[in-house]
């Protein structure tokens, strides 16, 4: 699932996962507009004083090797990052450093932090929000979408 708030989709299936992001801007319109509100209203509730981001990316069952962040999250903003789901292991490793996200939110720079899937079993999924350099000017005049948001659901 990759998805962009509110209208437009991209789509990549990963070896290892899905990976998806929505943006909030585009021109495709949506399937699960309440979902997309649910998810970035869920950004509000766990990180209220943190800017409201642009973009989400909805990983399932991904495990990502060693990396900086690049493409769409191109010089963003600090990543937000949740776990969910029934699994165990599959921490996050930021710099080396083992972190739990299961229900338990993190705020790291992925664009300058190296960081990776550490090994898991179960469903695992994730929600990581961020804003791209090209957004961080109009971020701060962004409101959380109506019910005329939504998303392209895929197993």
């Amino acid at each position: 699932l990759f998805l962009r708030h509110p209208q437009a989709l991209y789509l990549a299936i990963m070896p290892l996962g899905m990976f998806s992001v929505l943006n909030l801007r585009g021109g495709m319109s949506f399937i699960f507009p309440d979902l997309i509100k649910a998810i970035f209203d869920l950004e509000r509730r766990i990180a209220p004083d943190r800017p409201a981001s642009t973009m989400v990316a909805i990983n399932r069952r991904a495990s990502f090797l060693p990396h900086t962040d690049a493409g769409a999250g191109f010089g963003q903003s600090r990543s937000l990052i949740v776990g969910l789901g029934d699994y165990a292991g599959g921490e996050l490793a930021v710099e080396g450093n083992a972190v739990d996200i299961r229900f338990s939110p993190l705020t790291f720079d992925g664009w300058r932090e190296r960081h990776w899937t550490l090994p898991f079993t179960g469903e695992r999924f994730s929600l990581v929000w961020f804003t791209p350099a090209a957004y961080n000017q109009e971020a701060s005049a962004l409101r959380y979408p109506a019910a005329s948001t939504s998303a392209v659901a895929s197993d």
